[in-house]
């Protein structure tokens, strides 16, 4: 795949996915704060309660969920990061 059909085809499930989180009302923010924000490289989860502020309030997680084993998940090389918010 070239570059311009690889362009077109993030554009395009950007769109996608910013018309279904419009749809459920939730911050479309919330996928790309890890990243965007606090610097995660690859992969990032948020907590339970970062998720509130997204306008997630039916996710169900454990009572610990930033203690969480991320290992099984940094297998391939890729860094995951857990990221709470104040």
């Amino acid at each position: 795949m070239g570059t311009q059909p690889l362009m077109t085809y993030v554009a395009q499930n950007k769109e996608r996915q910013a018309h279904i989180l419009e749809k459920i009302g939730v911050d479309e923010y919330i996928c790309r704060i890890g990243n965007a924000l606090h610097g995660a490289r690859d992969f990032f989860v948020l907590s339970a309660r970062t998720w509130s502020s997204y306008y997630v309030h039916d996710g169900q997680a454990p009572q610990n969920d930033t203690a969480t084993d991320l290992t099984s998940f940094r297998r391939n090389g890729k860094s995951i990061e857990f990221i709470v918010l104040n």
